[in-house]
């Protein structure tokens, strides 16, 4: 099956999870952050569901199947979503310091 059947469900959680730690970003500074955030963190959330969904179906963005097996596949974007989630975390870090 291309598409999970509950990813309208799964979509949903994701864009309001997303928009939820957007929103409690961009309440930090001022208005426009808060619209960035809103923004930014829904687009983010749209965007893990689209990975998650290739992390089950690589053939989804022509990626080959046959190489990747579903556990190097989730083990590679776990492993790639937490590097990224660390680099933004010490960005956030030291901008916020200053």
């Amino acid at each position: 099956m291309l598409i999970p059947e509950n990813i309208i469900f799964i979509g949903g959680v994701n864009l309001f999870l997303g928009t939820a730690i957007g929103v409690m970003f961009g309440f930090m500074v001022n208005i426009q952050s808060f619209i960035a955030g809103i923004f930014n963190g829904g687009m983010g959330g749209i965007m893990g569901t689209m990975i998650g969904a290739v992390a089950l179906d690589p053939t989804i963005c022509s990626l080959p199947a046959t190489t990747l097996s579903l556990e190097s596949t989730i083990l590679f974007f776990s492993l790639f979503s937490t590097v990224l989630l660390v680099i933004t975390a010490a960005l956030l870090y030291f901008a916020l310091r200053v």
